[in-house]
């Protein structure tokens, strides 16, 4: 008996072990076309398995069954409905199509039902037929998207006159972008909340029950401004009965109007008054890629500009700017070397002489010659309490003693595709604004991923560059001074913002 009981056991071990290796994962590759999210299995498979995705599409941790926003379980699709820890989901769809063998299984997942963002991560495991083994593989994977038509970020201003509504990303040439607004911030109007839309040109607004589509067109002469990375439209406020609080949302149609994206998060925005002025003064102090008039182009211009020199074309009033930077300045030199009969002792003048009863900025970019610390009339060193960090924090004292509210802005990037120049001098603004309470312009960021749009370096250069990879032409100082417009309008400081233009 002891023998058969032995026999028994090793029987069922051997059985179980025999399933087990029936379901082994080895890798998972991942991929996409223009309609779906693919995803293959690698490995050994049993018969009539199940195939388990969990997926995380708005790439937050604090969102989903422990980030996971769907659930894709052989041609079923799920989204999470629980609280974050509760086992609750809803089945949205069964067009999920899969095929298996026994070393390979693939599901494709529609994209329009999943709608996922740029960036997603996923977690894979195989079920054996009666559900009762579970083999995982190991690791989360990230995957990044290759397709176009994805909305990465989505923006709103306005102005005394404007609505400006932007989406970033990239898209495909004649795809149609689309924003839906609640303009009175009640989800019991429109259209599932939504008051007006605008596709492309044109503006509609609601004319439905509030679950039927019925829209009646209001403009279709909007202006629109499209790019293969951006896409801004700009809606006259005469045409729309806006609250104070607004929402958006965005989506994007591939041409054919057969695709479509939605960026997965609404927008709520508080409109700024009118009564906000747009006369406050701007001074500006920086290095070369700020003002840098070294190079006349014998004809009244130059060849190389900064982003200073180009930023009033979208302000309200261009002389309200003082642009105060100079070529080879480094947060320290400024304050010591002249440079054409100018340092910051003068730009304290002109502060001062300036009359600053409807506000004032001081923008400051400094790094770039900060780095050349084998140089000691201008290097510094980063880091919170060091060199760098103390020159700068110098500004924004004597700013404010002088009434003037200090900005703080990243250095702009060299022209060159996938690479960070000076993270340290980066991360030390950052670090100051953080301790300081400054608005910071991420301006090293946004030309960054502004920069990695491009298909390479030599691209960037033939727009940006004229006779190096750190100095700007006037087309792309213009370019940085519209991010730098962007950033403001983006921050929490709706009164910097006023001072520019929404409208082109």
């Amino acid at each position: 008996m002891k023998q058969f009981h032995a026999l028994l056991i090793s029987t069922i071990l051997l059985f179980s072990l025999s399933a087990n290796a029936e379901n082994r994962i080895d890798s998972v590759v991942t991929s996409d076309d223009s309609a779906n999210l693919i995803l293959e299995m690698i490995g050994a498979f049993d018969s009539g398995n199940h195939y388990v995705y969990y997926i995380d599409t708005d790439n937050n941790s604090d969102t989903g069954f422990y980030s996971s926003d769907y659930l894709a379980v052989d041609t079923a699709l799920y989204q999470y409905s629980g609280s974050g820890k509760n086992w609750s989901w809803n089945k949205i769809s069964n067009a999920v199509n899969i095929y298996s063998s026994s070393n390979k299984a693939q599901t494709r997942i529609p994209l329009d039902v999943l709608n996922p963002g740029r960036i997603i991560k996923l977690k894979a495991a195989v079920r054996s037929a009666d559900w009762r083994q579970k083999t995982s593989h190991p690791q989360v994977l990230d995957y990044f998207f290759t397709t176009k038509n994805f909305i990465d970020s989505i923006y709103i201003s306005n102005d005394a006159s404007n609505l400006a509504l932007k989406m970033k990303g990239t898209f495909e040439d004649g795809s149609h972008h689309a924003y839906f607004l609640d303009i009175d911030n009640n989800t019991d109007t429109g259209y599932y909340g939504a008051d007006n839309l605008v596709v492309d040109n044109v503006l509609f607004e609601y004319s439905g029950n509030g679950r039927i589509w019925q829209w009646d067109i209001i403009s279709t002469d909007l202006v629109v401004e499209s790019t293969s990375v951006q896409s801004q439209a700009y809606v006259p406020l005469a045409l729309l009965n806006t609250g104070d609080v607004i929402s958006f949302r965005a989506s994007v149609r591939t041409a054919d109007w057969k695709q479509k994206r939605i960026y997965p998060q609404a927008v709520e925005y508080r409109m700024v008054p009118n009564e906000i002025n747009s006369e406050a003064k701007i001074f500006i102090i920086g290095d070369s890629t700020v003002h840098n008039n070294d190079f006349p182009d014998g004809e009244g211009g130059f060849f190389e500009l900064g982003w200073g020199d180009q930023i009033g074309q979208f302000m309200k009033n261009a002389d309200n700017v003082f642009n105060e930077a100079r070529s080879g300045a480094s947060s320290k030199s400024y304050k010591v070397v002249k440079k054409y009969n100018h340092d910051w002792d003068e730009t304290k003048a002109l502060i001062a002489g300036t009359d600053l009863s409807k506000g004032a900025y001081l923008l400051i970019q400094f790094g770039h010659n900060d780095r050349k610390i084998d140089q000691p009339n201008l290097g510094t060193l980063p880091g919170r309490g060091n060199s760098f960090y103390q020159e700068l924090k110098q500004y924004i004292d004597e700013a404010r003693t002088m009434g003037v509210t200090p900005v703080l802005v990243t250095s702009v990037q060299t022209q060159f595709k996938n690479r960070f120049l000076i993270p340290e001098y980066r991360a030390t603004v950052l670090a100051l604004a953080e301790d300081e309470n400054v608005l910071v312009l991420d301006l090293a960021q946004r030309s960054y991923v502004e920069f990695n749009t491009y298909e390479n370096s030599a691209a960037i250069q033939n727009i940006f560059g004229y006779d190096d990879t750190t100095h700007f032409n006037p087309t792309g100082a213009k370019i940085v001074a519209s991010w730098v417009k962007d950033l403001a309008c983006n921050s929490v400081d709706q009164k910097l913002c006023n001072q520019f233009k929404v409208a082109p």
